[in-house]
């Protein structure tokens, strides 16, 4: 069991970050019930959407992305001061407590303050490729879990620990329901799907690359049908 700890979960910006954290706590949850789950998230829009329908608690960080220019860099050291001051308060009221970075610029503050307050930091990357964000936040990690074998080549100077894992899934993944998704998308279950996606927040180069083929789409109409998701 594990016994009523808190858990604080940093990340965000995108789906791709908040979602396995989501699929992580609601284990945590179902595990036991008592324990603490809490997320320190960045002030785009979708975290707090996503974070407000999955009932969690959660902290908004000002969050600033890392720039070498001047002006740049200030508001980055600024963010990342302020981020840092307000995790660690937050954080340093719980002895019995677990960081699990996901990913993000907002990550690496609560990171930091976990690692200064001597709690066990633990980092998710479920990309191939790790972004700047958890590059800079694996040197407090002493766990980084990756989806993919060929990501531990991105911490190669860390100390941690890595493990090849794969993606964490919500609950409800286990649970689809196909006739709901076939009513509300209108499709037709007699016919092939083609799935477009780029992600939560969309991608603009899939969403041309599929506007500029549509004219050429016609003859598959018999027998596909596309379900393009394009961002929010």
């Amino acid at each position: 069991m594990i016994g009523g700890m808190s858990f604080f979960f940093a990340g965000g910006g995108t789906g791709g970050h908040i979602y396995p954290a989501l699929a992580l706590a609601e284990q945590i949850i179902k595990m036991d019930a008592s324990a603490k789950i809490h997320f320190f998230c960045s002030s785009r829009g979708i975290d707090s959407r996503i974070l407000t329908n999955a009932g969690f608690e959660y902290t908004v960080l000002p969050a600033k992305g890392f720039s070498l220019r001047p002006r740049g860099l200030i508001e980055f050291c600024n963010s990342f001061l302020k981020g840092y001051r307000i995790a660690r308060e937050i954080i340093g009221e719980n002895t019995n407590a677990v960081v699990i970075g996901v990913g993000g610029f907002v990550s690496a503050p609560v990171c930091m303050a976990g690692h200064k307050l001597k709690v066990p930091v633990k980092l998710l990357n479920v990309d191939i490729v790790a972004g700047r964000a958890n590059k800079l936040t694996a040197r407090w990690a002493d766990e980084i879990f990756v989806q993919f074998p060929e990501t531990a080549r991105c911490f190669s100077k860390a100390k941690a620990r890595i493990h090849a894992l794969g993606c964490p899934l919500r609950i409800s993944f286990a649970n689809p329901d196909p006739q709901r998704a076939r009513l509300e998308l209108s499709v037709d279950e007699n016919k092939k799907i083609l799935l477009v996606t780029g992600g939560s927040s969309g991608a603009q180069n899939i969403n041309n690359a599929v506007c500029s083929v549509l004219n050429n789409l016609n003859v598959f109409a018999d027998d596909w049908q596309i379900v393009h998701l394009a961002g929010a």
